[in-house]
C-alpha cells in the first residue's frame, strides 16, 4: 500500500508542475495576444508576448509548380524567446526598426520533398499585427501528402500534443484517485472482515428489508422437554429399525417401471414453479434451562435403539456406548453418499441454520416445529461446533433421525462441517480421534446445496460464479475433501455477502470470496430459483432478509452472539414463515 501511495504522489507532483508550467508555454508560443501600443523596447516586461507579434506564411513553390495548386500555412501569434542555430536569423529583432512592424523573407529547405519553402514574417509591437478581423481563425491549409510543413508549425502541432498531455493526464489522475479510493476502501473490509462476527453483517444490516414491527407475538414459551403424553406420541411413531434397514435396501434396489412412471409423475409436478411468499414473522421464547449442556442421571427404560433412547433421556449429556456411536455415523454416512450433491426437495419443510452445537436449542425447534416423520427438516450446516459440548450429542440425534427417517431429514454440509471435528474429555484420546475421523467420513458425503418446490434454493453460505447451471452441481463427486476440492465446493461453502461487491471479490482471510447483489441475482436466474437462504453468518433477529428478499440469511442459535435465532418454515403452497425465538438469558 505504502509503494502505490510513493507511486500515485509522484505522478500527481509531475501532473500538477506540467499543469503549471502550460500557461507559461502557451503564453509564449502559442497563443494569440494583442501588442502593446508601446515603441519603448524597456517596457518589453509589459508586452503580453514577452518578445513580438508575428504572422507568418509559408508556401512551397517547387510543389505548387509541379501540382499546380497552393500549400500554404498561415499562423498568427507571439514568437518564441528560444531559438537555435539557423533559426537565430529568423527571429523578430527590435532595434533592427526601432519597434515599427517590418517584414522579410527567408527559406527553409524540405528534404522530404527537395524543395524549398518560403516564409514570409511580420514582426510587429502594434495590435494590428494580430488584428483578427481579417482572420478569424489561424489556418493551416495542408494537401495529405505535404507533410513537411508540419515542420514549419511545430508550435502549432506542439499545442494540439500538449492539449491530449493535458486531458490525457486528468482523466489518468482522475481514474487513479478512484482506484486508490477503491482500494483503500476495500482493503479496510477485508482487514475487518475476518471471522464469522465481522463487519459485511453489520453492513447488509443497513440494507435488511425487514420490519421490526411486523414481527407477530405469540407469547409461547418453548423449554424443550416432553412430558409423558408427548413423549409417548413421538415415541410411537417411530418405525422398528428392522423395518427402516429392510425399506432403505428396498430403496436402493428398487428399478420397477411402475417406479419408474411414478417418478417421472413426480417430476413433472415438481417443474411447476409455484409463487413464495415471505408471511409476518412469529415470535416465541425460550424457556426453562439456558442453553448450555447439562448432565443428569436419567434411568432409560426403553430397549430400543438409539433415536428411542436419547428423545427419552431428554436434552441432556447423553452417555454414548462407543461402537453403537461408530455404526451409528457409518449408516450415515451411507445413506447421505447415495444424495445427489443438489437435493432436489419438495415444500413442505423446516429450513433450519447453524444451531452451533446447542442440544438444547435443537430440542426446542423440533418440538416447535414438530418432530419426524410430522415435519420435515433441512439443515444448513453449522450443526457442530468445537467450542460447545453439546455438538456430540446434536449431530448424534441428527445422524438418528436421518437413519430412522431418510427422506423426512436432509443435511448441508457447512464450514464447521467442513474444519476438524474435535471432542474433548469425553472418551480415551485414542477412542476420541476414531469417532472424529468416523464423523469427518460422514461430513465428506454430505450434500452442498438443496432445491425446494424449485423455487428455493438452499445453501449453507454462498453461491459460486463457476456454476452455470444446475447440471453443474452433478459434476461434483463425493466424498469431497476440502484440502483437494475445487473452487465450487469451497465457494458454496466458505462465500459470504457483503454489501460493496457487485459480484465476486477474493476474500484473502477465507477459503471462499465475498459475493454482492448483482451475484445472488445472477444465481436465482441460472438455477431458476426466487429465493435464496442460507446461514453461517450471525443476524439480527436471527433473520435478514436483503436485495428484495432475494437473499435470506438465518440463524438457529439463541443466544449465541446475539439473542435470537429463527428457522424458516415453508409450507407446501410456498408460503416462508419465519419463526423467530427470543433466548431469556442474556
Amino acid at each position: 500500500m505504502e509503494k502505490h501511495r510513493i507511486k500515485f504522489k509522484t505522478f500527481l507532483l509531475i501532473f500538477v508542475l506540467l499543469l503549471f508550467q502550460f500557461p507559461t508555454y502557451l503564453a509564449e508560443d502559442v497563443g494569440v495576444r494583442t501588442c502593446s501600443n508601446s515603441y519603448d523596447a524597456k517596457d518589453a516586461e509589459k508586452y503580453e508576448c514577452k518578445t513580438a507579434c508575428v504572422a507568418k506564411h509559408a508556401q512551397d513553390r517547387t510543389l505548387d509548380k509541379i501540382n499546380g495548386y497552393p500549400y500554404l500555412m498561415n499562423r498568427y501569434g507571439c514568437e518564441g524567446r528560444v531559438y537555435y542555430g539557423n533559426l537565430n536569423s529568423t527571429k523578430c529583432d527590435f532595434n533592427y526598426s526601432g519597434g515599427f512592424t517590418y517584414a522579410f523573407r527567408y527559406k527553409i529547405f524540405d528534404k522530404t520533398t527537395n524543395g524549398e519553402i518560403v516564409v514570409e514574417k511580420l514582426c510587429c509591437w502594434f495590435e494590428h499585427c494580430n488584428n483578427r478581423a481579417q482572420n478569424v481563425k489561424q489556418k493551416f491549409l495542408l494537401n495529405p501528402k505535404a507533410d513537411s510543413y508540419r515542420s514549419i508549425s511545430n508550435a502549432m502541432v506542439s499545442s494540439y500534443v500538449y492539449f491530449s498531455i493535458l486531458i490525457f493526464g486528468l482523466i489518468l489522475m482522475a481514474m487513479t484517485i478512484v482506484y486508490q479510493f477503491i482500494r483503500s476502501f476495500g482493503k479496510r473490509v477485508r482487514v475487518k472482515l475476518a471471522d464469522y462476527y465481522d463487519e459485511t453483517d453489520n453492513l447488509l444490516k443497513e440494507l435488511s428489508e425487514f420490519d421490526e414491527e411486523k414481527i407477530i407475538d405469540t407469547k409461547l414459551k418453548v423449554t424443550g422437554l416432553l412430558n409423558i403424553k408427548q413423549l409417548s406420541r413421538i415415541l410411537a411413531q417411530f418405525p422398528e429399525e428392522e423395518t427402516v434397514i429392510r425399506k432403505s435396501t428396498t430403496m436402493s434396489t428398487e428399478s420397477t417401471a411402475s417406479q419408474r412412471v411414478k417418478a417421472k409423475n413426480n417430476n413433472q409436478t415438481t417443474k411447476k414453479q409455484l409463487v413464495v411468499r415471505i408471511e409476518k414473522p412469529l415470535l416465541s421464547y425460550t424457556d426453562g434451562y439456558g442453553h448450555d449442556l447439562y448432565s443428569v442421571n436419567r434411568i432409560v427404560t426403553t430397549p430400543r435403539g438409539l433415536l428411542y433412547r436419547m428423545v427419552e433421556h431428554g436434552p441432556f449429556q447423553y452417555p454414548f456406548d462407543v461402537m453403537e456411536l461408530l455404526q451409528l455415523f457409518e449408516e450415515t454416512s451411507y445413506i447421505v453418499a447415495t444424495e445427489p450433491t443438489l437435493m432436489k426437495l419438495e415444500a413442505g419443510i423446516t429450513i433450519i441454520g447453524d444451531i452451533r452445537g446447542r442440544y438444547m436449542d435443537l430440542h426446542r425447534w423440533l418440538k416447535l416445529t414438530g418432530w419426524p416423520p410430522n415435519n420435515k427438516l433441512l439443515f444448513l450446516g453449522g450443526m457442530i461446533d468445537n467450542k460447545e459440548e453439546g455438538s456430540l450429542e446434536t449431530i448424534a440425534l441428527i445422524c438418528a433421525l436421518k437413519v430412522r427417517f431418510p427422506r423426512h431429514v436432509h443435511m448441508i454440509r457447512g464450514v464447521p462441517e467442513a474444519s476438524p471435528f474435535r471432542i474433548e474429555d469425553r472418551f480415551d484420546p485414542r477412542i476420541t480421534r476414531t469417532i472424529q475421523t468416523a464423523a469427518m467420513r460422514m461430513f465428506s458425503n454430505l450434500s452442498l446445496a438443496a432445491t425446494i418446490g424449485n423455487s428455493i434454493l438452499a445453501v449453507s453460505s454462498g453461491f459460486s460464479a463457476l456454476i452455470r447451471n444446475k447440471r453443474n452441481f452433478g459434476s461434483i463427486q463425493k466424498p469431497i475433501q476440502l484440502d483437494s476440492s475445487s473452487t465450487i465446493e469451497k465457494d458454496l461453502i466458505f462465500n459470504k455477502p457483503s454489501p460493496v461487491v457487485r459480484m465476486y471479490r477474493n476474500n484473502p482471510d477465507s477459503e471462499g470470496q465475498w459475493f454482492g447483489e448483482r451475484a445472488v441475482i445472477r444465481a436465482c436466474k441460472l438455477t431458476d430459483c426466487q429465493v435464496i437462504v442460507r446461514s453461517h453468518s450471525t443476524v439480527p433477529f436471527g433473520y435478514l432478509p436483503v436485495w428484495k428478499h432475494r437473499l435470506i440469511t438465518i440463524f438457529s442459535a439463541p443466544c449465541y452472539g446475539q439473542q435470537y435465532g429463527s428457522v424458516l418454515s415453508v409450507s407446501p403452497e410456498m408460503q416462508v414463515t419465519p419463526l423467530i425465538m427470543k433466548s431469556h438469558v442474556k
